[in-house]
């Protein structure tokens, strides 16, 4: 789903096809208002906001390194941008810290309609193979 979050709109969904993978679409101001995503992401992942926070501040830095090395594009102040966070299976316990080190965070930097696009039509699959069951 693409939510609308006033400086920050993402799609977030988690990968079936690898356990422990969420995807995210992001499109920010340099602001970076990261706390309702942060209390989104911890909801989807059963993890407490702290944890999340740590990973998503972490994503932020990566995001500032593509915007430097000129991979990812700033317009009009937004930065659009597709990244995906791999947090370890064993997780799921609460007192675990996600650190840079431990969760693989990397960065799609194609344009924000072709990877919504992309995204769309899974849902649109999805919804499908729904229907059929």
């Amino acid at each position: 789903m693409y939510q609308r979050t006033g400086k920050i709109n993402y799609a977030m969904e988690p990968n079936p096809l690898q356990p422990g993978t969420y995807s995210a679409i992001v499109q920010h101001d340099r602001k970076m208002d990261i706390s309702y995503m942060v209390q989104n992401i911890a909801e989807r992942t059963s993890l407490n906001n702290s944890t999340v926070q740590s990973v998503v501040l972490a994503l932020v830095e990566e995001i500032g390194k593509e915007v430097a090395n000129g991979n990812i594009v700033v317009v009009n102040g937004l930065v659009s941008f597709r990244a995906a966070l791999h947090v370890p299976p064993h997780t799921t316990d609460p007192e675990y810290e996600i650190t840079p080190d431990n969760a693989n965070l990397s960065i799609d930097t194609r344009p924000l309609p072709e990877i919504k696009n992309e995204v769309e039509t899974r849902a649109s699959y999805k919804r499908v193979a729904h229907v059929e069951k």
